[in-house]
């Protein structure tokens, strides 16, 4: 029995560990979005600015 309970307490270890994973990963999906985002302002920024000069 002891055997059984310490292989389902390292599937569930496991599991919670792959979804920090997936997490994280679109944590830096949604931060390099963002920085995409950023970047296309900047770039509009300077446009606008070049025009207006």
């Amino acid at each position: 029995d002891s055997d059984d309970e310490d292989e389902i307490e390292h599937f569930d270890s496991t599991d919670s560990i792959i979804a920090s994973v997936d997490t994280a990963q679109q944590q830096s999906n949604d931060y390099l979005l963002q920085t995409d985002n950023v970047q296309t302002n900047l770039d509009n920024s300077t446009e606008a600015q070049t025009v207006n000069l």
